[in-house]
């Protein structure tokens, strides 16, 4: 049998056996034809499009302008409302402590009392004076932390100052300094307790240089001593109807562990700690709306605001966020309310409803805010009228009365 057959007898075809290929020329011609076959299936698809007829509601939409959007001028709340939550507290106590003298010298005997166990204890009065040094009680709204000097400045000197005027009145402003007219006020309520406010030693200043060719010689300043308010003489009361529960008696000697004194205020309150963030809508004496189970709505006062508490990451109340310890007077008719009651509450006005528009509706908002008219009493349709931005929220803005009223409506677009 011959190698190249099979048996079956036939032959198999080599594999170096040579392919069939179109000539070029032919697959240029069957290229032509097939793009000549495509252009004139896309013409006649175009043609057979033009044919079909167009409805009469499509051809009215390439006529007709886009219509126009509107928004209304409302009254209503623009500004979110800010809401904290307090609970019902018992009245809070206050212990009178002693603190020692910096003259080692003084024997710390308590000399004087001006109040007993079971009175109420009002603002400017003596509690109790130890080593001929009074102890006077301020009815105060945010705490006292430092003794006050004339120049000095801040939100304790404010509170101090509000405390002052309601006991001394005099020619100087209630307000974060403390002038040499308030510390004349303080001289007077501290005589009409028959003691004088303490002093200290301040070395003068040197005088100007002059401008003759030949100085004055120099000459030895004594040192003047100026009035100062202490704080260790102030007994801070953070509440009202402020009650003696206890009091150390003439001749009892003052230590720096036990309390002299102990008060409590007899009211309840509302206690609620104030976040960082909303601590500038509770300070001291604003109006806030209170509402609380089983009781109508009623409005409170902020007693006081405390100071800056960080929870400690050790202690209990490490999950707690920082916040300011917060009173609220208890409102008349909600004495009943049991200990540990919610209390929801936010600032007075915080929800009442202002002249307003949509955000989207204001044009050049960055640089000359206005509003084009669509309907309005005092407007022509079309016209522009200028406004000014109050403040926005939650998508609108609230304006300023420009002659735009509610029930009026300005457009969106075009």
């Amino acid at each position: 049998m011959n190698k190249l057959e099979t048996s079956s007898g036939s032959t198999p075809e080599p594999e170096d056996a040579p392919r069939v290929k179109l000539p070029r020329v032919a697959r240029l011609k069957l290229a032509i034809v097939f793009a000549s076959v495509t252009a004139l299936i896309a013409a006649a698809g175009f043609a057979a499009g033009l044919l079909v007829p167009r409805s009469p509601a499509a051809e009215g939409l390439d006529l007709t302008e886009p219509a126009p959007v509107n928004a209304p001028v409302e009254l209503r709340v623009v500004e979110e409302t800010t809401v904290a939550q307090g609970s019902v507290a018992p009245g809070r106590k206050t212990d009178v402590m002693y603190v020692p003298a910096e003259d080692p010298g003084v024997i710390p005997y308590v000399t004087a009392t001006g109040v007993s166990v079971g009175t109420l204890v009002s603002s400017g009065s003596l509690v109790l004076a130890v080593a001929g040094r009074p102890m006077i009680a301020l009815r105060v709204d945010s705490p006292l932390y430092r003794p006050l000097r004339v120049g000095d400045t801040g939100s304790d000197v404010l509170a101090f100052e509000r405390a002052l005027s309601a006991l001394v009145p005099g020619d100087y402003d209630v307000d974060e300094f403390f002038s040499a007219n308030s510390m004349s006020a303080a001289e007077e309520l501290w005589e009409t307790r028959g003691y004088a406010l303490p002093t200290e030693e301040v070395a003068a200043s040197s005088p100007p240089p002059t401008s003759t060719a030949s100085p004055a010689p120099s000459q030895n300043t004594a040192p003047i001593r100026y009035s100062y308010v202490p704080v260790t003489e102030i007994v801070q009361l953070m509440g009202n109807d402020v009650t003696v529960d206890s009091i150390a008696a003439v001749g009892d000697l003052a230590g720096a562990e036990e309390p002299l004194a102990q008060l409590s205020a007899a009211s309840k309150e509302i206690q609620l700690n104030v976040s960082v963030v909303d601590e500038g809508d509770f300070i001291a004496g604003t109006a806030v709306v209170l509402s609380a189970p089983g009781v109508q709505d009623a409005t409170g006062t902020v007693l006081s605001i405390g100071e800056l508490v960080i929870p400690d990451s050790s202690s209990d109340t490490s999950g707690a966020p920082a916040g300011r310890e917060t009173t609220v007077a208890l409102p008349d008719g909600w004495n009943a309310l049991p200990e540990g009651t919610v209390v929801q509450m936010s600032p007075e006005g915080s929800s009442s409803p202002v002249l307003a528009i949509p955000l989207t509706a204001i044009r050049d908002a960055s640089g000359s805010p206005h509003v084009i008219v669509d309907t309005a009493t005092n407007f022509e349709a079309g016209e522009r009228a200028d406004i000014g931005v109050l403040s926005t929220g939650s998508g609108w803005a609230q304006i300023s009365e420009v002659g735009l009223e509610p029930g009026d409506s300005v457009r969106i677009t075009p």
